[in-house]
C-alpha cells in the first residue's frame, strides 16, 4: 500500500511538474483515490501490482528524462539525477517481476534505437545526448535484471524448471485452437499437444485464465523437446492465426 502511494504521489508530483494546474492534480487525485483498480492493487499481495506500480513509475520518469529536452525546459545537462536512478531501478524490478515486462522493455529500447539511428540527423544535439543516456540506461536496467537474477538463484537455490511461466501465451493459443477448432490438429499433432499438455488440462482452457490449464504443462517433456514444441506452435499458428490473435488478446481481457 506504501509503494503504491508512493507511486502515485510520484505521477501526481511529475504531472505538475510538466504544466498541469492544480485543479487537474486534484482531478487526478480523486480518480486514484475512488477508481476500484487502484485500491484492490493497492492491498493486492500477488506481483501484479508491484508489477503494475514499478511499470508507471519507469513511464513517467522514463517522460521527466525525455522532457528535459524541450527548449523551454533545463538543458539536457541538468537532467535530474534522481529521475535516472527512479526509472534504473523502477525498470530493473518491473522486469525482474513479470518476464513480459522485460519483452516489452527489449522492444521499446530497439524501437528508440532505430528512431535514434534514423532521425539523429534532424533532432537537436542535447536530443540526441538525452536520448543516448536514456539508450544506456534501459542497456544498465537489463544488465541488472540479469545480475539480480543470477545472484538471487544462487542465494535461493531457485531453478528454471517452470517454463510455462514465459510460455503463458504459446500454450494459451494451441489450447484454444484445439477447444474451438480441434480440425486443425492431424492425429499425430493431437498426440504431440498432448505430450506437453495433458487432455485433463486442456480441457481446462479459459481465455482469461491460464493458471489452471498451464500447471498441467509437462516441463520434463518441454526440456528434452523444445524444437517439437515450437515447430507445432508455428505450424498451427499459420492454419489459425486469427484464434491465435483471440487467444492472445484473451490473456489481457482483465486489464
Amino acid at each position: 500500500m506504501l509503494v503504491m502511494s508512493d507511486a502515485l504521489s510520484f505521477v501526481v508530483r511529475s504531472l505538475q511538474m510538466w504544466g498541469v494546474t492544480k485543479r487537474y492534480a486534484f482531478l487526478t487525485v480523486l480518480f486514484f483515490s475512488i477508481f476500484p483498480l487502484f485500491p484492490l492493487y493497492a492491498v493486492c499481495t500477488a506481483k501484479d501490482g508491484l508489477f503494475t506500480v514499478f511499470l508507471l513509475v519507469s513511464i513517467v520518469s522514463m517522460g521527466n528524462i525525455i522532457r528535459s529536452t524541450d527548449a523551454e525546459q533545463a538543458p539536457a545537462s541538468t537532467t535530474s539525477m534522481s529521475d535516472m536512478v527512479i526509472f534504473l531501478v523502477s525498470s530493473t524490478l518491473m522486469m525482474m517481476l513479470r518476464n513480459n515486462g522485460l519483452y516489452a522493455y527489449t522492444a521499446t529500447a530497439l524501437i528508440i534505437v532505430i528512431v535514434f539511428i534514423v532521425d539523429r540527423r534532424h533532432r537537436s544535439a542535447s536530443s540526441n545526448r538525452i536520448t543516448a543516456r536514456l539508450l544506456i540506461l534501459m542497456t544498465l536496467s537489463i544488465v541488472l535484471l540479469l545480475g539480480g537474477t543470477r545472484i538471487l538463484k544462487l542465494a535461493t537455490g531457485a531453478t528454471d524448471g517452470e517454463h510455462q511461466e514465459m510460455l503463458t501465451v504459446p500454450i494459451q493459443q494451441l489450447a484454444r485452437t484445439y477447444t474451438y477448432s480441434p480440425e486443425a490438429f492431424t492425429p499425430d499433432e493431437e498426440a504431440l499437444l498432448k505430450a506437453f499438455i495433458p487432455e485433463d488440462y486442456l480441457t481446462t482452457y479459459s481465455p482469461r485464465i491460464s493458471d489452471v490449464l498451464k500447471s498441467g504443462f509437462d516441463n520434463q517433456y518441454y526440456e528434452s523437446h523444445r524444437a517439437l514444441f515450437y515447430k507445432l506452435w508455428l505450424t498451427i499458428g499459420t492454419r489459425r492465426p486469427l484464434t491465435y490473435l483471440n487467444a492472445h488478446l484473451g490473456t489481457a481481457y482483465g486489464y
